[in-house]
């Protein structure tokens, strides 16, 4: 087996070089150099894909983790948006509130997209223009100008809806 491996391994030609034990005792040797070469080269090729293979699937392995990556600060990102919505809705809830208005359902939505539309529930007190003070301080806890762009009285309470213009 080393004498055929030897020959194998090394750079000679078919049949050229190949003495020992191996080749008095072979009868067919040429037919023997034959198959272990043709076996041989399979067996290099095989071992050069396993090699790209193996390659691949490090280079595979690296877009996976950076996909990881992007996948744990959008969702990072998105935990940040559902806080900052919540701290939002608080804000506002506590400014009204406040200011004697008396809250039953407050939501803020669109933040991510930078087209926030905020939901009010709420009774109205009477007073000079309070949709017009409603809206002053929705839009100053917003940051931005947002106006009335739905008014539903009910029984004893408005459905209010705030939206960018």
């Amino acid at each position: 087996y080393s004498q055929l491996m030897d020959y194998l391994t090394s750079s000679g030609e078919a049949g050229s070089g190949f003495d020992g034990l191996l080749s008095r005792r072979c009868h067919n040797i040429e037919q023997l150099l034959s198959q272990a070469e043709s076996l041989y080269r399979q067996y290099a090729s095989e071992r050069r894909w396993a090699a790209k293979v193996n390659e691949c699937k490090d280079v595979v392995s690296e877009q996976l983790r950076g996909v990881s990556e992007v996948l744990a600060g959008l969702s990072k990102q998105i935990r940040l948006d559902v806080n900052c919505r919540q701290d939002l809705e608080g804000d506002l809830a506590e400014r009204l509130t406040n200011w004697g208005v008396e809250v039953m359902d407050l939501s803020v939505a669109g933040t991510e997209r930078n087209l926030p539309q905020v939901s009010i529930q709420a009774k109205v007190p009477a007073g000079e223009n309070p949709l017009g003070a409603i809206q002053a301080m929705v839009s100053d806890v917003m940051g931005q100008p947002l106006q009335l762009v739905e008014n539903v009285p009910a029984r004893d309470a408005n459905k209010l809806i705030f939206a960018v213009p």
